[in-house]
C-alpha cells in the first residue's frame, strides 16, 4: 500500500518546511540575523519554487469553501486610491451563508484586492505546511491570501502586529519596506490607516521569491503590469508577556486569596498600602520556576490543540486490518509534539489528539515517534506479535501513526 495523502508535498516540505520557505538562505543564518530584527528578501530565480503550493487557478475554490458568518470574518475586499483613500467592504453573503463569489468577481475587476484569511483551514498543504512551521518555531501560524488586480495598491503603508513571510505564487509586486522599525510592541496599525514610510528599501517579488518582514516595519506593496497573487504566512508569536498572563491565571485560579471579592464601592476607592503588599507578597511567593514552566506546558497544549491532526487518513484506517509485522508505519501527522510523564504513565501530545500509555510501552512509544517510518516487527520493548501489530492499530486509529506501505505490497 502506497503512502497516505496525510502528508503536505514532498516538494513543498523538504523534510522541514522552514528551511523549504527559506531556501537558499540557511535557516540557522535566518534565525541569527533576520529573525525579529530585520527584513529578508529571497531571491530564487525559480519561477516554480512555489508550484505544490495554491495558485490562481485555485483561488475561487478556496474563496467558496466554507461558510461565513458575520462574527468570523475570513475575508475582505480593499482598495486604495490615488489619493491614498482607502474602500474596503466584506464579502457579499448569501441567505445560505454561502459567498457571492461573482460579486468578488465584479469587485477585483474594478480594482479591488481579495483578500483571504485563514486559508491554513481550507487548503490541506497549507494547513500541513503550518503545522510544521509550529514545529520548527513553536509559535502559532497562519497563512492569507491576497489577490491584487494590476496596477493597483491593496492597502496603504502600515505595520502588522506580527511577524510575516510572502510567498510570490503568481504575478509580481514591489514592495517598499521601512529601513527601520518603528515600534517595538506588537500593537499593529490598521491596514487602512495612513504611517509614512521615510526611508525604505525596495524589492520587486517575481514568482517563486519571498520576503520576510518583522513586526513593526512599515510596509506596502503595489503590482504593475500584472496581477499579483501572494500567501503571507503570518508568525503570532507567544511572548514573555503571555507566558506570565498564563502564570498569573493559573496562579489566581488556585488562590483563595486572590479569588475573594473586591471590596463593596471599590471604584470610589484608592488602593490601600496594606493590599498593594499583599498582592505582592502573593505573586512573589507563587511565582516559582515550577509555576513558569506548568505555564510553558500549558501554552504548549493551547498550541498543539489548534489544528486537526491530518488529512487524508482514512486509508489508513481501512489497512489496519490487513497489518502484520512487515507494514511500513510511520507519523501520520503534522506539527509539533510533545511527551508527559506522570503516574507512571508517558504521554504524547499532538495536534488534534493525545495517547497515554503505561510504563511499560513507554520504549515503544518513543520508538514510534523517533524515525520517519519503521516495519511493525521493528517495534522494541519486548512486544509479542500479536501485541506490536495491536498497540500499532491502536495508534493508527487515534491518529497518531499512518500505514506507508507493506514490504510485501
Amino acid at each position: 500500500m502506497g503512502r497516505n495523502s496525510a502528508s503536505v508535498d514532498q516538494t513543498a516540505s523538504g523534510g522541514a518546511s522552514l528551511a523549504w520557505l527559506l531556501h537558499p538562505v540557511d535557516t540557522g543564518i535566518f534565525l541569527r540575523e533576520y529573525w525579529d530584527q530585520r527584513p529578508l528578501f529571497i531571491d530564487r530565480g525559480n519561477s516554480r519554487y512555489h508550484d505544490s503550493l495554491p495558485g490562481l487557478a485555485e483561488v475561487d475554490g478556496l474563496l467558496s469553501t466554507g461558510v461565513y458568518s458575520a462574527d468570523r470574518l475570513d475575508g475582505r475586499l480593499m482598495q486604495t486610491g490615488p489619493d491614498g483613500a482607502v474602500s474596503r467592504r466584506a464579502f457579499s453573503i448569501t441567505a445560505e451563508g454561502r459567498l457571492d463569489l461573482h460579486d468578488v468577481y465584479e469587485a477585483y475587476d474594478s480594482g479591488y484586492t481579495v483578500i483571504l484569511n485563514r486559508i491554513e483551514s481550507r487548503s490541506a498543504v497549507l494547513g500541513a505546511l503550518c503545522r510544521r512551521l509550529e514545529e520548527d518555531l513553536n509559535h502559532r501560524v497562519g497563512a492569507n491570501l491576497y489577490l491584487t488586480p494590476a496596477g493597483t495598491q491593496g492597502a496603504n503603508p502600515h505595520i502588522d502586529s506580527h511577524d510575516v513571510l510572502l510567498v510570490q505564487i503568481h504575478g509580481s509586486k514591489t514592495w517598499r519596506v521601512s529601513a527601520e522599525s518603528i515600534k517595538r510592541n506588537r500593537a499593529g496599525a490598521d491596514p487602512g490607516q495612513r504611517i509614512e514610510l521615510g526611508e525604505h528599501d525596495e524589492w520587486t517579488l517575481v514568482e517563486g521569491d519571498a520576503l520576510y518582514i518583522p513586526h513593526g516595519f512599515v510596509h506596502a506593496g503595489v503590482t504593475h503590469d500584472t496581477s499579483s497573487l501572494h500567501i503571507t504566512f503570518g508568525f503570532n508569536v507567544l511572548t514573555w508577556a503571555d507566558l506570565l498572563t498564563e502564570t498569573l491565571d493559573r496562579i489566581a485560579s488556585s488562590s483563595e486569596e486572590l479569588q475573594r471579592p473586591l471590596p463593596l464601592g471599590h471604584l470610589g476607592k484608592p488602593i490601600d498600602e496594606n493590599t498593594v503588599t499583599m498582592l505582592q507578597n502573593q505573586l512573589i511567593s507563587a511565582l516559582t520556576k515550577e509555576e513558569l514552566r506548568a505555564a510553558q506546558l500549558s501554552l504548549g497544549s493551547k498550541l498543539l490543540a489548534r489544528h486537526t491532526s491530518s488529512t487524508g487518513h482514512f486509508p489508513s484506517l481501512d489497512a489496519v486490518a490487513a497489518l502484520d509485522l512487515e507494514t511500513r508505519v510511520g507519523r501520520g501527522f503534522e506539527g509539533p509534539h510533545r511527551f508527559r510523564v506522570a503516574e507512571e504513565r508517558l504521554t504524547c501530545e499532538f495536534p488534534g489528539n493525545f495517547v497515554t500509555v503505561p510504563a511499560s510501552l513507554a520504549p515503544a512509544l518513543r520508538y514510534a515517534l523517533s524515525r520517519p517510518t519503521f516495519r511493525v516487527g521493528e517495534l522494541p520493548g519486548g512486544l509479542s506479535e500479536r501485541q506490536r501489530i495491536d498497540f500499532i492499530a491502536r495508534l493508527i486509529r487515534d491518529g497518531l501513526l499512518a500505514v506507508f506501505e507493506s514490504e510485501r505490497g
